[in-house]
C-alpha cells in the first residue's frame, strides 16, 4: 500500500487480508456473547464536540506590544542579580519544615540551616531520631539499615555542628538498649563496624 500510495497519492486503501483480519478484529462469537456488557460500557462515555478556540485568543501574546529593549535588559539584569543571591540551600532552608522519609538527610540539614526561628534545630533533631526509630521498627531483612545508618551519621554531624552532643549520645544509648542482643543486633554491629561513636568533649561542648 505504501508503494502504491507513493506512486499514486489518491490510491484507495486495499482490503484487509483475511489472515490479518483474524488478528486485528475481535472474534465475532465473543463479541456476540458479551454484547450486553460492551453496550453498557460504551454507554458510560459521552462524546462531546470540542469547540474551536477563537482565533483572537490564540494570538493573544502576539497581539501584545513588545516591551522596549531597555526594559527587557533591566529586568534580565535584575533577575541575574537575584539568582546570584539565591542558592539551593537557602531556598530549601526556608521551605523545609519536617524530616520526610524520601530525602531525610537533606531535609534534616535544611532545617538545621534555617535561621528564622530557634525551633528548627530541636525539631529537626527530634524528627530525625523518630525517623531512625521508625525505620528500624519497620525493618525487614535489613532493608532499612542503610538509610537508618545514613540518618544516624547525619544526626551525629548535625549535633556536633549545633553543639548538642547529649542529644546524640543519649539517643545512641537508647539504640544500644534497643538493638544489642535483640532482633536488631546486626544493626548495632553495623554501627560498630563503621566506628560510629559517641560525641566527645573535643568535638562539641556539653
Amino acid at each position: 500500500f505504501l508503494d502504491a500510495k507513493l506512486k499514486k497519492p489518491d490510491a484507495d486503501v486495499p482490503p484487509v487480508d483475511d489472515l490479518l483480519r483474524m488478528i486485528v478484529e475481535p472474534d465475532p462469537e465473543i463479541v456476540s456473547e458479551n454484547e450486553l456488557a460492551i453496550n453498557r460500557f460504551c454507554s458510560q462515555f459521552q462524546l462531546k464536540l470540542n469547540p474551536k478556540k477563537d482565533k483572537a485568543s490564540r494570538s493573544f501574546w502576539r497581539d501584545k506590544p513588545s516591551l522596549p529593549e531597555e526594559v527587557g535588559k533591566d529586568v534580565g539584569d535584575d533577575f541575574a542579580d537575584l539568582q546570584s543571591d539565591i542558592s539551593f540551600d537557602s531556598l530549601a532552608a526556608r521551605k523545609v519544615e519536617q524530616v520526610g522519609g524520601l530525602t531525610p538527610v537533606q531535609d534534616f540539614e535544611a532545617m538545621l540551616a534555617r535561621r528564622d526561628s530557634d525551633e528548627w534545630v530541636p525539631k529537626a533533631i527530634r524528627e530525625m531520631k523518630k525517623l531512625i526509630t521508625d525505620l528500624l521498627d519497620n525493618s525487614y531483612n535489613r532493608n532499612t539499615y542503610n538509610k537508618s545508618l545514613d540518618c544516624l551519621i547525619a544526626l551525629r554531624s548535625g549535633c556536633v555542628q549545633q553543639e548538642e552532643p547529649m542529644e546524640f549520645n543519649n539517643f545512641m544509648c537508647d539504640l544500644a538498649i534497643k538493638c544489642k542482643g535483640k532482633r536488631l543486633n546486626d544493626f548495632w554491629e553495623l554501627i560498630v563496624s563503621k566506628n560510629l561513636t559517641l560525641i566527645n568533649k573535643g568535638e562539641a561542648a556539653d
